[in-house]
């Protein structure tokens, strides 16, 4: 029976986590306040974790980064989201450059 409490609350804990998007977007611009990669302007830094979170890593991309957390350190986790995020960042660069090469 205790097992199946236990069991219960965590599944409503995870569904939170996944469903909750202020939650997703805090949660991925603290590991890039880590390793201080995101821009010094706040508002920039706020548009810019907001748009690493809802276009490029979304739902699914969090949702792993927690499992990853829950199974490894917090170094870890650190480390992919800021190596995600140059990732992110060199895509972003590289559709800028292809838009301005077409014009």
């Amino acid at each position: 029976m205790l097992v199946g409490v236990v069991t219960v609350c965590s599944l409503m804990m995870w569904t939170v986590r996944f469903v909750y998007a202020p939650g997703r977007r805090r949660y991925v611009k603290q590991h890039l306040d880590y390793v201080e990669t995101a821009p010094a302007d706040r508002q920039l830094r706020k548009r810019a974790a907001w748009q690493f979170v809802h276009r490029y890593l979304d739902q699914d991309g969090v949702f792993v980064l927690r499992l990853v957390a829950h199974n490894a350190s917090t170094v870890t986790v650190t480390e992919l989201v800021a190596s995600l995020w140059q990732n992110y960042r060199q895509k972003r660069h590289d559709k800028d450059s292809d838009v301005d090469d077409n014009l």
